[in-house]
């Protein structure tokens, strides 16, 4: 999709902080160096350091020219520095909206597209501050992208919700989860609905387990006291883990429509079969990496600088055994894992098939990163006078076909790129937000009553040694290490 002729007047608060310097003006630079930036798009950046423009540009140089995946420019820096103004000013200050009012006047048939990239307390203050300083023109083109997280249980979520509906029609909301950006996951859906070979045995019948995995080797790091008041589950499994099953379950849409794809996420998310404090033991495992067995100053159980209690029970592991009631699925297992210092740095998908006549099973792995990539195993009789079979692979890695990644924008260029097309479908529903709590605050709720114990685990090991009780032994073969 091309981008139309309406100008573009983009707005990024939080113009000086680490989400803009290392995501947003790389995914740009990108964009203009592969020639699809928007010619009459005008970049405003908010920030309340003492910059000018000139200045401004000389600070995001070593930036952009650091965390860009294409090769560094000048001419191309040059290019995307003539589409940026800095303005500097206090956002939680009604009066210093003025300057703002001053060059939206100038360009009032520009689509306005709104960046947050400040923490969630904001959000509902700057689109007050918009709404009140006339900024939003009444039935004008506005969109709004807010990262997450989206609350920290529904409720929070709803007030969330209902405080951006005050100001922004839920059409004009792009909610970001990143995971959504990345090929690989858009890539699922094209292996499930364009292959004949999976498309009519992606059930019950013929999967014997699906596992979904986000493992890290690094730590909490500088998050810490966020961490602290978050844990894996919601850092991970109530966002990313639960956007990649919907895609990796969810039936085939009836039309292209956004929508469509949207309650067919929705509908497996609200599937999802509630645990109670009788199975809860039996289906998940929480951990935290013990700080003994590492050099690292962050973990959860031992900041002191962040205001982490010694003590802390927060989860950096979790391992989840989930089933949803659909009919295609009732009944199949399927595996959610996430956790820090682990012994590796994989996020995949693992679809092991049921075996057939005791021989090895077919396992389809989706590799979404750090390597991009599609492995599938299947029998093979071995050459001779036998009939002996060995288990053989086809084995397609995107990441090293296209290796010099011209063709394979990062998550925040494709995302960028996306709102200015006004595609939502890059982006997150307020539904699958709201599912997606209502399963997180009852199992929080059934953990607490059951007393699930948070187990210690050495970093870089799998996790708690708990988990190999909970996951199929022939997880620990097929995962990617």
């Amino acid at each position: 999709m091309e981008t139309g002729k309406q100008p573009i007047l983009f707005t990024i608060f939080g113009g000086t902080g680490d989400l803009t310097y290392r995501k947003l003006l790389p995914a740009l630079y990108n964009l203009m160096a592969v020639k699809v930036f928007p010619e009459q798009v005008k970049v405003l950046v908010i920030g309340r350091k003492s910059f000018n423009n000139e200045s401004y540009i000389e600070q995001i140089k070593p930036w952009v020219k650091k965390h860009a995946r294409l090769a560094f420019s000048d001419n191309v820096f040059n290019q995307l520095a003539e589409h940026i103004s800095y303005i500097q000013m206090n956002f939680t200050e009604q009066e210093d909206y003025q300057k703002l009012f001053d060059i939206y006047s100038k360009y009032k048939q520009a689509q306005q597209l709104y960046y947050y990239a400040v923490a969630p307390e904001f959000f509902s203050v700057i689109s007050n501050h918009l709404m009140a300083c006339g900024c939003l023109v009444e039935n004008h083109s506005h969109q709004v992208l807010i990262e997450k997280p989206f609350g920290h249980d529904e409720a929070s979520a709803n007030e969330l919700h209902t405080q951006m509906l005050d100001v922004f029609s839920d059409k004009s909301i792009y909610r970001i989860d990143h995971y959504l950006g990345k090929e690989m996951i858009q890539n699922i859906m094209a292996i499930r609905f364009k292959n004949m070979l999976f498309q009519h045995v992606w059930n019950k019948e013929a999967i014997d387990y699906i596992a979904i995995t986000a493992s890290e080797t690094v730590g909490v790091e500088e998050r810490g006291g966020y961490y602290d008041q978050t844990g894996a589950i919601k850092d991970m499994v109530q966002n990313h883990l639960f956007q990649i099953l919907s895609i990796v379950l969810m039936e085939q849409p009836v039309d292209d429509q956004v929508e469509t794809m949207f309650k067919s996420q929705s509908d497996i998310i609200n599937s999802l079969v509630l645990l109670d404090k009788d199975n809860v033991l039996d289906h998940v495992v929480l951990g935290q990496y013990d700080a003994g067995s590492v050099d690292d100053e962050n973990v959860v159980a031992y900041i002191d600088e962040n205001k982490v209690a010694k003590d802390s029970k927060t989860e950096t592991f979790a391992a989840l055994k989930v089933y949803v009631d659909h009919p295609l699925y009732k009944g199949l297992p399927i595996y959610l894992q996430t956790g820090k210092r682990l012994d590796t740095r994989s996020t995949e998908v693992l679809v092991v098939f049921k075996s057939v006549n005791n021989q090895k099973p077919n396992v389809l792995t989706i590799r979404i990163s750090p390597d991009e990539g599609v492995y599938l195993t299947f029998n093979a009789k071995k050459p001779g006078n036998t009939q002996d079979v060995n288990v053989v692979s086809m084995d397609f890695c995107q990441s090293c076909v296209y290796e010099n990644r011209v063709n394979t924008p990062e998550a925040y260029e494709r995302l960028l790129f996306a709102a200015f097309n006004k595609d939502k479908a890059l982006f997150t529903d307020w539904s699958m937000v709201q599912s997606s709590w209502k399963y997180i605050d009852h199992l929080f709720k059934v953990i607490k009553e059951a007393n699930v114990p948070v187990h210690r685990y050495k970093a870089g090991s799998f996790g708690p040694l708990q988990v190999s009780d909970l996951l199929p032994k022939s997880y620990f073969h097929y995962r990617t290490k």
